[in-house]
Order: C-alpha cells, then structure tokens, then sequence
C-alpha cells in the first residue's frame, strides 16, 4: 500500500532511541562547550592584554610547544622564505636562522627547563649531575614551575571571582519573597502582623 509505514523492527527502533539519545547529548556536550569557548575566549583577551599575542599566536605556541627547536627554526625559515615570494621585504631577516647555532649548551639547557616547567612536566634532568648544563636546567625548570604554579593560581582566583559573582546572582535578595520548602517547591512567605 502507497504511503504505508511499516512496522519498524525491534533493532531499527532501538537504533532510533540511541540516535534520539545522542542528539540530547550533543545538544549537552554544546552547551557545555560554549561556556569552556567563553572562558577560553577570555584567557586569550587576557594574554593580548599583557603580551599583544593573537590567538593564533597562542595556538601555533601550543602545538609547537613539544617540537624539537631545529623542527621550529625550520618551520619559521620556511615561512620567511614564503614571505619574501609573496613580496615582503624580508631579505634584511634571511638570515636570522641560518649559519651555526651559537646559543651556548646552558643556555639551551636552561631554555629547555624553563618550557618543562611552565608545561607542567615531569622534572627529568636530561644532562648529568656534574654537568653545568644540569644546574642551568634545573634553574629553568624551577623558574618555569615557579611561573606556571603562579599562572593557576591567579587562574583559579579568577575562575573563583567569576564562581561568586555568578552564585551571587543566583542567591534570593532582599524583597524576594519566596522561600524554598523542605519538599523543594517554593512556596509565598505569608505576612505577620
């Protein structure tokens, strides 16, 4: 029969209350994530604040963060190349990654503790005990945990300020009427005279 819907079959609908059930988490895990979006958007406003860093900054900073420096200077003399065939004047920075590495081991080693540090990572010294490399990393490293330990905890101080202000808005103020009941359900407070 024309325009007839059949029966559905146990397993179709069953796949139709698993497909129903993950649009309400979709539209959960959304309403989710639009206010993690919100709170990033403001730690990115945060760092133009103090650094002038775009975005975009911050995001190539991340994804370069566990790359090896050479892969970096790399990437970086590639992009100037490219600027210069776009029309950049760029010929005055041509240079600025080639010829030897000239940074000295502790500073290297130092540079390298640092980013560990400030990254949260486990504190492994890479160079041996009676190497000057391994004091110089060390300094970077408790430096960078000192940095990073710093930055959560104004984080959190923030986040906190932000909690109450909201939970504050939320609180019943003075000419509110109504209180809650011992069942949930919010009844009229009743004038005495």
């Amino acid at each position: 029969m024309v325009g007839h819907n059949p029966e559905k079959s146990d397993r179709e609908k069953f796949e139709d209350q698993q497909i129903i059930k993950a649009f309400g988490e979709i539209e959960e895990l959304e309403s989710q994530g639009a206010g993690v979006r919100g709170k990033l958007g403001n730690v990115y406003k945060e760092v133009a604040k103090y650094g002038g860093f775009t975005k975009a900054d911050i995001k190539w900073a991340v994804g370069i963060k566990d790359e090896d420096a050479p892969a970096v200077y790399a990437e970086m003399k590639r992009r100037f190349r490219l600027m210069g065939i776009l029309g950049f004047n760029v010929s005055a920075h041509r240079d600025l990654f080639e010829g030897a590495d000239l940074e000295p081991l502790e500073d290297k080693a130092f540079t390298a503790g640092l980013k560990s540090g400030r990254w949260g990572q486990a504190n492994v010294n890479p160079y041996g005990g009676d190497h000057e490399a391994h004091q110089a990393w060390q300094r970077g490293y408790n430096q960078g945990a000192d940095e990073r330990k710093e930055s959560l905890e104004k984080a959190a101080d923030f986040l906190a300020e932000e909690d109450s202000l909201i939970k504050g808005a939320d609180t019943p103020g003075e000419g509110d009427d109504t209180q809650s009941g011992t069942d949930g359900e919010e009844k009229q407070e009743e004038d005495v005279f």
